[in-house]
């Protein structure tokens, strides 16, 4: 069954913004390489990236978990999910936010063995997370770990990822 992306549970508070949506716009701009500048959303695939990690500074903390659910015309139609062994302990303060411990991960692989898998997903998507930086800093810094190329244009630095947070944020304003 497909479920609407409205009712995805991908924000992490659970909470949605249903009320917003008439009130963004509906095209593309300045988003990646490759896709058309005025073409309709609906028309590509998203990748709505959420990431579980040992703290909050990319440059010293590591990912341990990463979600990817790829929308495409309103409706999910992908669900992945990676549980990442970071290669150090995970502090109680995060554990603390995500529920996830050393026990939960301690079989999984570290981020460079799943890399590739997670480029297959995320090539020719436009990627998006709530609260987008943070994600985007992890994802692309673990990537740079596995001595993965960033030249590709989804995961280019240079490319803006959709961010509803920053939306959310300035329609509240």
């Amino acid at each position: 069954m497909r479920a609407s992306l409205d009712a995805c549970g991908c924000f992490p508070t659970g909470r949605h913004y249903p009320g917003i949506a008439h009130l963004l716009k509906t095209v593309i701009r300045g988003v990646a390489e490759g896709f058309a500048q005025d073409a309709p959303w609906r028309e590509y695939d998203i990748a709505l990236i959420d990431v579980e990690t040992t703290g909050t500074d990319a440059s010293v903390d590591r990912v341990i978990e990463l979600g990817i659910v790829i929308g495409r015309g309103g409706e999910v139609v992908e669900r992945h999910n990676w549980m990442i062994n970071p290669g150090m302990p995970i502090p109680a303060q995060s554990r603390e936010i995500h529920g996830i411990s050393d026990e939960d991960v301690k079989d999984a692989p570290p981020f460079a063995k799943v890399a590739q898998e997670i480029i297959a997903v995320m090539k020719g998507r436009i990627p998006a997370a709530y609260n987008a930086t943070f994600d985007k800093s992890f994802v692309l810094t673990e990537l740079v770990r596995a001595n993965v190329s960033l030249s590709t244009p989804t995961l280019a630095r240079s490319v803006e990822w959709l961010d509803p947070l920053v939306w959310a944020r300035e329609i509240q304003q």
